[in-house]
């Protein structure tokens, strides 16, 4: 029998890591999308509910949007990768409570079978932004959480707000990807990649961003970045100490800061 060598022993270990490095990203290459959305986390009885608490569900160029009128303050909210827009009812039901109209926009994909990417939910957001050219309101707010800030941010260069509130946002898919797959070269990688582009680009609004220093998906460092680069006249960045991603909306601070910020 072949003695094996310590030399022949490393070869054959570099080329077993090889192999898996390769095999892994290759995984994670083709199925992305599948790492990234999550429709089908969400609750199928959950849009019945949301439509019983008064929002009209309109079909605007096939993007479904929940609507519902109030006072002259409307809120456009973009949600997370997992579930629906129904799951968020309770934050519709908060502004109801403070009498703010709002729209909630569902994405492709979520809900029904078309495609989900960057290039169709982009589209989500132009129907929304068309949607809302109808409407009669003095203020405009943008809100989006983790996924739905770069919706939000779309939007924004869509229609400039008077507010935008952030929860979990990142300046790119790419660089979110890389706080997980550091090994990996992500920017060539990602196929979706939400880069935020602020180039010369001024907006007089306010900005506030929350996020979690426990957060362990979207690291409150890439928040920091994004802050960083937003060019608002006005910005506040709030950190939440004790929360992480997935659990930002059971922090008391939280509510209170959104308040403060909507209804001022």
């Amino acid at each position: 029998m072949e003695k094996i060598t310590y030399k022949k022993y490393s070869w054959v270990v570099f080329r077993v890591a090889v192999l898996v490095y390769l095999g892994f990203g290759l995984l994670l290459y083709f199925n992305q999308r599948g790492f990234m959305y999550y429709p089908a986390m969400g609750d199928p009885k959950a849009c019945a509910e949301f439509q019983k608490s008064g929002a009209q569900k309109i079909i605007q160029n096939g993007t479904a949007l929940y609507y519902r009128p109030g006072g002259k303050k409307l809120v456009v909210f973009y949600h997370g990768n997992a579930g629906t827009v129904c799951d968020r009812k309770f934050l519709a039901d908060y502004f109801a409570n403070q009498n703010i109209a709002y729209l909630f926009v569902e994405y492709a994909g979520y809900g029904d079978k078309r495609k989900t990417n960057q290039a169709a939910l982009e589209q989500n957001v132009r129907d929304a932004a068309e949607f809302i050219k109808g409407l009669s309101f003095d203020e405009l707010v943008i809100m989006g959480e983790s996924l739905g800030t770069s919706l939000a941010n779309y939007h924004v260069n869509l229609t400039a707000p008077e507010k935008l509130l952030l929860l979990s946002p990142y300046p790119s898919m790419a660089a979110a990807a890389a706080a997980h797959y550091p090994v990996y070269p992500t920017r060539w990688m990602i196929k979706d990649d939400y880069r935020t582009n602020w180039a010369g680009r001024n907006f007089s609004g306010q900005l506030l961003v929350i996020h979690g220093r426990k957060d362990n998906i979207i690291p409150s460092v890439l928040g920091e970045q994004f802050f960083a680069e937003a060019p608002f006249a006005e910005k506040e960045f709030f950190p939440v100490e004790n929360a992480g991603h997935n659990d930002l909306y059971e922090d008391a601070g939280v509510w209170k800061k959104i308040g403060a910020f909507i209804t001022e």
